[in-house]
């Protein structure tokens, strides 16, 4: 199979046309009748992904004795991959590409796979489609006994003004909580107020996505693949693009997905906030310098936050110093009296008098987990 080239086709709602991008970068659009136009561009290469309005597929061209070259559409799934023929370049117009599209994406044997690839080991070039994969994508529920952190969730609120938000301490510290008590303070995550602190307001309401990390995220095509899908859940049409490159037989550079996914960012109406809840779990450094690549170009709009029990893989000293960093830690997640007594009396029920109190939270050291004990 030839290798795949970096081109992208991607049929366009808003605009009713079809764009060539590559590397990320747009190269040309073609309306519906533009056949002609395209088979011109088909001459002269040989491959590209397409997503369309039916489904995505990669096509590639095999050459045949006599210079002749030959179409195929591809559609990988669970390892698989499955292949029909296309045709010669003048057959393989945008209502072909829709239709073998369709066709690949409603093969029974395809929805066969696709069923069985539900759960924790699945491929990793496969999105899982299961209810613990929805888990993962969004806030855990919040425990009935939740102390309201009115300074820790004000601190969080200037996320919207930084491209960094690092929530880094130790196991039973209430990382997780807190960041879902953030998030569910307001459905679009609005900073207390109702007003948004970035330097360049725009026009729609903030979305958040949520990916909560495992460790078979470890591998680099299956974290952005994670990420893609968590940014769905609120944004539907996100990623199509660099979810195709990452399908693809041959994925590829990461460089060239994150191009991609950065633009499409850029080009967003709207704030946009992506929590990573347990990134200690990822020791891939491939996956380190992708976020660090997005970290170094940040789009205006694009605000990141790492919850984690180790400091990331990150210049953390650099972002510091440029101001780009918020950072909570042990010492800032330990309850204050106020907050323990309001935990052990109001949260528990237990008869406690202000000196237990303050006994206890002088022993455990404010440590929500102790505290439980």
């Amino acid at each position: 199979m030839p290798k795949p080239s970096r081109y992208v086709l991607i049929w366009l709602d808003e605009q009713e046309h079809y764009e060539l991008h590559l590397h990320g970068q747009l190269q040309q659009c073609f309306q519906r009748g533009d056949d002609d136009a395209f088979s011109r561009w088909l001459e002269e290469h040989t491959a590209f992904a397409f997503v369309g309005q039916s489904g995505r597929i990669s096509a590639l061209k095999e050459a045949r004795p006599g210079g002749t070259g030959y179409w195929y559409a591809y559609r990988t799934q669970a390892r698989r991959t499955h292949k029909r023929y296309l045709g010669p370049s003048a057959r393989v117009t945008f209502a072909r590409l829709e239709q073998e599209a369709q066709a690949l994406s409603s093969s029974p044997s395809i929805r066969r796979e696709a069923a069985g690839q539900a759960g924790i080991g699945a491929s990793p070039q496969v999105e899982q489609r299961s209810p613990l994969r929805s888990l993962r994508l969004s806030p855990p529920r919040l425990p009935g006994s939740l102390v309201e952190r009115s300074r820790l969730l004000g601190e969080l609120d200037a996320a919207f003004s930084h491209p960094l938000t690092l929530v880094s301490a130790a196991a039973g510290s209430g990382k997780t909580t807190l960041l879902s008590a953030w998030v569910a303070a307001s459905p679009q995550v609005l900073p207390r107020g109702g007003t948004k602190q970035s330097a360049e307001p725009r026009g729609a309401e903030p979305a958040c996505a949520w990916l909560s990390l495992d460790e078979p995220d470890n591998d680099p095509i299956r974290f952005w693949l994670s990420v893609i899908a968590a940014v769905q859940a609120c944004l539907p049409t996100f990623g199509e693009a660099a979810r195709e490159m990452l399908h693809a037989p041959q994925a590829p550079p990461l460089s060239t997905v994150l191009t991609t996914l950065l633009e499409e960012m850029e080009q967003m109406d709207r704030e946009f906030m992506l929590i990573l809840d347990d990134y200690h779990v990822i020791s891939e450094q491939a996956i380190h310098d992708s976020l660090l690549a997005l970290l170094n170009h940040p789009p205006a709009n694009v605000h990141l936050v790492l919850s984690t029990r180790t400091n990331p893989e990150l210049p953390l000293s650099r972002f510091r110093v440029r101001s780009q960093l918020i950072e909570i830690r042990d010492q800032d997640l330990r309850f204050t009296r106020q907050e323990a007594a309001s935990f052990l009396v109001e949260g528990m029920g237990l008869p406690l008098s202000e000196e237990d109190v303050a006994t206890l939270a002088a022993r455990t050291e404010g440590w929500i987990a102790g505290l439980q004990l």
